[in-house]
């Protein structure tokens, strides 16, 4: 509790770095509490570390697979780094258990709205490869 009252404290005075230690030595000393790691995660987030947020998030989510914020913020998060088919899956499973919540819709719409990005392709010498083609084979290097 001291450590998140520091991380508070460091939060006001707009010290998020410092907040972001405070609550990484939280989760080092407490490595089994969700709490933690969703704070952390939103510490990150916050501070548009979105790929740092992923990761504490994901492991609230491990940590406690029911910790609906969490799983809400993963989504978000997901969201931020172009995951937007693992952030779909988030929130189709809280539309499960939520499912008249309107932010939960929202997100819902906003994903549905966006098919997946392509995968990228392989530029060669002679030709433009699919990556998804089974057959795919990238050029040897000539010797």
């Amino acid at each position: 509790d001291a450590l998140f009252l520091l991380a508070q404290i460091e939060t006001n005075e707009g010290n998020t770095a410092a907040a972001i230690k405070q609550v990484e030595k939280a989760s080092q000393l407490n490595p089994n509490d969700a709490t933690i790691f969703f704070r952390l995660g939103l510490l990150r987030y916050n501070n548009q570390d979105y790929a740092g947020a992923v990761g504490s998030f994901e492991q609230a989510v491990v940590l406690d697979n029911a910790y609906l914020n969490a799983r809400y913020f993963l989504g978000l998060a997901y969201q931020k780094v172009g995951r937007t088919g693992e952030a779909l899956i988030q929130f189709n499973i809280l539309n499960k258990v939520l499912p008249d919540n309107a932010d939960v819709k929202k997100a819902i719409d906003s994903l549905s709205k966006f098919p997946e990005p392509a995968a990228p392709t392989v530029t060669t010498d002679t030709k433009t490869t699919d990556t998804k083609a089974a057959d795919t084979k990238l050029p040897t290097k000539k010797q």
